[in-house]
């Protein structure tokens, strides 16, 4: 299939399928990146819930769409640190940013001014665009109950109550209920953030109460007592201590967890036990039809095609997306996953959560240890393994691009000329965009969103095009 490109306007392109009864897509000049994962695949869960480790790491494949460039342009991201406490002039090299350089009219200032309030931090927006992008959240349910796992400082918190009050009838978010864990902050060094405390005291008049936070403690006080954790969700006891805390299953769940990395190219290594927590977790929380977004970094092993096996083993949608907010020049992506297949009484169910609390134990008692392979018994399913393919060679081209355009500013040592200036107002054009997209009227917002719908599937569908053509030579 041969495709061109050629401007429509300052805003859209034109994708031409020679050769195609289609005829040419019209799509906006920024799309975000998206791909659904199949989901009608042999169960994992079907299998023993072994976990395999070595002292040696789970090397990323190159069958997975791995290149040694990847983190090699990774690695000549350091000159970087140089900006530690600075200003990071850099950021102009990104399109989508919170805030542009002498420009009032920047996303961060304008949707403060929409909202009426601070927004906590930039991955609200992330969220904000998702919601957009996919039906999260049932706007007319007055019982809403959500649940989000690693969350400090408390942005998805934020973006899901004010996408309900914004966009939902009045009151529909009244009753809402949004409870929250994350890593106890013992030091003032911790990466890990606590939930903002603009956040907390704009609920704090909520009545009834909307906003729980599990309450956590240091490491030395928690120690081996049964009753107190530090927050940690890869230990067992603090998903039970939360669990505990909440008496309904989750409408919708979110785990935004990270950290700060001993290795920035062995970042998704040292993420598997925490991202292997977030899945159980929202498995045991989540209720029948509901919704769980979990943000995973690059996905080039064979245990990140296990994790991606869990969801589509339980949910009945499952997308890969990169939003406009996410910066390209990292690793982040989210697994969007929609319509959980169980009901909490379902036999299936309570097989699944057995096998799920003997991973959460065996990977808590062997934390020290590396993570090498989890269900070793299970193939993955060559489908999968053709979108995630496609998925992780789009979003390593944008970031190995994305990289090298910023080392090359950097070492140009020339902050304030033309590539600058050429890129600010690339970034006011962009805003302009994001805002007119994102930031509707609430008698447009149906609008806007069906149309961000279609964006969406259109991206997926040119991606699923491709894997499914490279799925053709795995099978």
């Amino acid at each position: 299939m041969s495709k061109s490109k050629s401007k429509k306007n300052k805003n859209e392109i034109i994708i031409s399928e020679g050769g195609s009864s289609k005829g040419n897509l019209t799509l906006p000049k920024y799309i975000a990146s998206v791909i659904n994962i199949p989901t009608t695949i042999k169960s994992i869960f079907e299998y023993d819930p072994t976990i395999k480790f070595s002292s040696n790491i789970d090397y990323p494949l190159f069958s997975l769409g791995f290149q040694f460039y990847i983190h090699g342009t990774k690695k000549e991201a350091n000159v970087l640190e140089k900006f530690e406490g600075k200003k990071k002039v850099y950021y102009v090299m990104n399109e989508f940013e919170k805030n542009v350089d002498n420009y009032d009219e920047n996303i961060g200032e304008v949707t403060k001014k929409f909202l009426k309030t601070d927004v906590v931090s930039r991955e609200f927006f992330k969220l904000w665009e998702m919601l957009f992008m996919f039906d999260l959240i049932d706007l007319d349910n007055n019982k809403f109950v959500s649940v989000h796992i690693a969350e400090g400082p408390g942005s998805f918190i934020q973006a899901t109550n004010l996408f309900r009050e914004t966009f939902g009838k009045s009151n529909i978010a009244k009753n809402d209920k949004y409870y929250t864990v994350t890593l106890n902050s013992q030091n003032k060094d911790d990466y890990v953030p606590e939930i903002d405390k603009k956040l907390i005291s704009h609920h704090e008049k909520d009545s009834p109460k909307r906003l729980f936070i599990h309450k956590t403690y240091s490491t030395q006080v928690a120690g081996g007592l049964k009753d107190k954790d530090n927050g940690d969700i890869t230990d067992p006891k603090t998903i039970k201590l939360f669990g505990g805390e909440i008496k309904e299953k989750a409408d919708f769940i979110t785990a935004d967890g990270g950290f700060k990395w001993k290795e920035e190219h062995l970042q998704e290594q040292e993420a598997f036990n925490l991202i292997l927590a977030e899945i159980c977790t929202a498995i045991k929380m989540q209720k029948k039809g509901g919704s769980f977004i979990c943000k995973f970094f690059e996905t080039f092993t064979l245990t990140s095609t296990k994790f991606i096996s869990m969801l589509a083993s339980v949910y009945n949608k499952v997308f890969i997306v990169k939003p406009l907010m996410s910066r390209p020049s990292n690793s982040e992506k989210y697994l969007v996953c929609l319509d959980f297949k169980y009901a909490e009484s379902d036999k299936h169910l309570k097989d699944i959560i057995k096998s799920i609390d003997t991973l959460l134990k065996t990977a808590h008692e062997n934390k020290n240890k590396k993570i090498n392979d989890i269900f070793p018994d299970y193939k993955v399913s060559p489908v999968v393994l053709s979108h995630l393919i496609q998925i992780n060679r789009e979003v390593a081209n944008k970031q190995f691009k994305s990289i090298n355009e910023i080392v090359k500013f950097v070492n140009d040592q020339n902050f304030f000329g033309d590539v600058y200036q050429e890129h600010r107002l690339m970034q006011i054009e962009a805003s302009k965009y994001w805002i007119d997209t994102f930031l509707p009227s609430k008698d447009k917002f149906k609008e806007h969103k069906e149309k961000i719908n279609d964006i969406s599937f259109t991206s997926n569908k040119m991606n699923v095009e491709i894997a499914v053509d490279l799925s053709k030579s795995l099978i």
